[in-house]
């Protein structure tokens, strides 16, 4: 509904929005514009009960009408577009996007938060990959047999660790010079922390107890 009231440039508003009802009515109480659904019995699914779709007010009110793309409509329209990971879609670029679509303005920020969600809907969130840290380890030592992989928790069974060494990363620093240099790039993701890299691993910080 969001989708069709900006396409048709008009603003509306939810009388009623429960669990049993979901009623929308234009903004101005004297135009008979109003949609009405109730929820069918014993499901979460609502049925369209009755959709009055012609304006009574002048083309004006509605035209001229500042209308309000929200996040969650901006999500909806951008998530086409962020399914393909390494493809590179910018704020910048869903702004332009909904220009051109709906010639609705709409700022920054909420484009980044918009597109943040849309990525968590397409991925989840960064905490769901938490639980499946086990299976990964399981298919690294099977793919990668030899390899040396360790993974420490909290005591409450949280992720604390992880360190890898693949074992064809292995075989080859067998060729390189023995010098060795530590260092380890910043993650920049929901959650903090850095990536050593002679092998890899993922650790809340350098220090002595994560890098032995």
């Amino acid at each position: 509904m969001a989708r069709f009231a900006i396409e048709h440039s008009f603003n509306y508003y939810a009388k009623r929005s429960d669990k049993k009802s979901y009623v929308l009515q234009y903004r101005l109480d004297d135009c008979v514009w109003v949609f009405k659904a109730t929820c069918h019995r014993g499901t979460k699914l609502f049925k369209v009960r009755f959709f009055q779709g012609v304006h009574t007010r002048p083309l004006k009110d509605r035209v001229f009408t500042q209308l309000q793309a929200t996040v969650k409509f901006i999500s909806n329209s951008a998530a086409l577009k962020l399914v393909n990971y390494k493809r590179i879609h910018t704020p910048d670029d869903i702004i332009e996007d909904i220009k051109n679509a709906f010639d609705v303005d709409i700022n920054y920020q909420k484009t980044w938060r918009a597109k943040e969600r849309a990525i968590e809907m397409l991925r989840g969130k960064p905490t769901d990959g938490y639980p499946q840290m086990a299976r990964y380890v399981y298919m690294l030592n099977f793919v990668y047999p030899g390899s040396h992989i360790r993974m420490h928790k909290f005591e409450d069974n949280k992720f604390m660790y992880l360190f890898v060494a693949l074992q064809l990363l292995k075989s080859g620093f067998e060729y390189c010079r023995p010098i060795v240099v530590v260092d380890g790039p910043h993650l920049s993701g929901a959650y903090k922390g850095r990536i050593l890299s002679i092998a890899y691993g993922v650790v809340d910080s350098e220090n002595d107890n994560s890098w032995t």
